[in-house]
């Protein structure tokens, strides 16, 4: 406790400081983010002095309130939205205190697919059953184990504030093609590990003392993973925290939170709840001639109705999310293999996301992009991108700050040395583990052998621009280990003397 109780002093000065420091000569501007050319709100734009970390997240209605220091007048402001084009515009246009309505255009992008019409008979319902009949032919049906890499970052107000990855090794159940059993839940493990390991111990109360229930980036679309899925965490990294709000909130449950993204493994929602959804069915040309199936999905019932619908669900504690979904899924035409699937929460559907009151943090953007690889006869996970925005408004200062958390999964070696990971070895994917803040030694010689062998664990330049203003990030890496050796050293004494 002692740590958590310190990070929340801290988070708590933070703002303070934050806070006086910025209201001294500032500038105000309100307005409304709508549809160029229907007029129609855009709830939940994010409008962000450019270059900077000054920002703002529009409110569902599209209104928007941002303060920022007067000397960023002549500066420009970027306006960005899920579905839109970005926008720009100078700062200095806006009336300040006045009612601004800012347009933006929808981003519709030509797929270059053609409709089936040769035979109307042919349903995308029944090509997707099909696939799904198909799972267990096409992918392994035993339990496999493959090399992975695993990166982890946040951005605050569209700036790079925090950054982990991994090279770990991951095993997987097999695929069967059954539904899934639901939401996951916190639940007691067997048998004991220690926190070395990445287990968290402990009944389910020790959850509420563990982790700080008002500052954590939750996941309301977690699936329940396979009694055998593990992943053995070989080497990681962490740079130290830049934000210049006072966020600390954590990541939760490290590689095993993002693997069960995979709808195809753990099938619900689209995949299961057919009646809760329309899907239409396109083909969709290939390089060397071919066509895939390209079936597409949405909510049957429209924004508003479901509103309605989750507020009987709230009023009796049962809100569920599985209808409010809208993407696609590829299929290959000759083996009925499902080879990609996009899902995200689209713009009217974004509010009916998250149904915490009590948390701090709002999710209100959630997408998900996941392709496959054949390997050996069979298919499995290639990449597994995954992206969640989060809202923290501070209600005093009336300050909106943007977050966003992505995480992605990437095969390395689809059949790795290792056969089996014990539990005790395994960082389970539970909402006290974090990969942030787990306690391992960073080894730069490793890394460097390891970015020149897998090109895409190279950190790219633009997080190292945002950041690296102060400290190269291998040098905040071995910060980072030293802060978390400290902070394990004072909970270990606090133990003791109590004890």
């Amino acid at each position: 406790m002692y740590g958590k109780v310190k990070r929340a002093l801290i988070f708590m000065l933070g703002l303070c400081l934050f806070h006086y420091s910025f209201s001294q000569n500032s500038i105000t501007v309100t307005g409304r983010v709508v549809e160029e050319h229907s007029g129609d709100f855009v709830p939940f734009a994010l409008l962000r002095i450019e270059g900077t970390t000054l920002g703002t997240v529009a409110d569902e209605d599209g209104s928007f309130s941002l303060k920022v220091p007067a000397i960023s007048a002549d500066q420009t402001l970027l306006i960005t939205c899920l579905g839109y084009k970005p926008k720009k515009l100078p700062f200095g246009e806006l009336k300040e205190g006045g009612d601004n309505l800012l347009r933006l255009e929808e981003d519709i992008k030509d797929l270059g697919e053609v409709t089936v019409t040769q035979n109307k008979r042919l349903k995308a319902v029944k090509i997707l059953k099909a696939a799904i009949a198909r799972i267990p032919v096409n992918y392994p049906g035993q339990d496999f184990t493959f090399d992975a890499y695993y990166r982890e970052t946040v951005t605050e107000n569209g700036v790079h504030i925090k950054l982990a990855d991994a090279a770990i090794t991951i095993r997987q159940g097999g695929y069967n093609g059954k539904a899934g059993k639901g939401k996951s839940r916190f639940r007691f493990l067997e048998p004991l590990g220690s926190n070395e390991k990445g287990i968290f111990s402990g009944e389910p109360d020790d959850y509420w003392n563990t982790v700080f229930p008002d500052y954590r980036f939750h996941d309301h679309f977690s699936h329940p993973l396979g009694a055998g899925d593990r992943v053995k965490i070989h080497h990681s990294r962490r740079s130290i925290n830049h934000t210049q709000r006072g966020m600390y909130a954590e990541v939760e449950g490290g590689p095993l939170r993002t693997l069960g993204k995979d709808l195809v493994r753990y099938r619900d929602l689209f995949m299961l709840k057919f009646r809760q959804y329309e899907y239409t069915l396109s083909e969709e040309p290939l390089a060397d001639g071919g066509r895939d199936y390209l079936v597409r999905f949405r909510p049957v019932l429209p924004a508003g109705t479901l509103m309605s619908k989750r507020s009987r669900q709230r009023a009796r504690q049962n809100f569920t999310r599985h209808d409010i979904l809208s993407g696609s899924i590829r299929i290959d035409r000759k083996t009925l293999a499902i080879k990609a699937v996009e899902y995200r929460v689209s713009r009217d559907y974004r509010k009916l996301i998250c149904s915490f009151t009590h948390q701090a943090l709002r999710h209100f953007g959630y997408e998900v992009k996941i392709t496959y690889q054949q390997n050996s006869g069979y298919w499995q996970p290639g990449r597994i991108l995954r992206k969640d925005e989060f809202i923290y408004h501070d209600t005093t200062q009336n300050l909106t700050t943007p977050y966003s958390v992505i995480t992605e999964l990437r095969m390395v070696n689809p059949e790795s040395d290792i056969q089996n990971i014990e539990i005790s070895e395994s960082f389970v994917a539970v909402w006290s583990n974090s990969l942030y803040e787990y306690e391992q030694v960073y080894d730069r010689g490793f890394w460097r052998q390891y970015e020149s062998d897998v090109n895409f664990a190279r950190i790219d330049a633009t997080i190292r621009r945002e950041m690296e203003s102060t400290h190269r990030l291998e040098e905040q890496f071995g910060m980072k280990d030293q802060r978390i050796r400290e902070m394990n050293l004072k909970k270990a004494w606090s133990n003791q003397s109590h004890h």
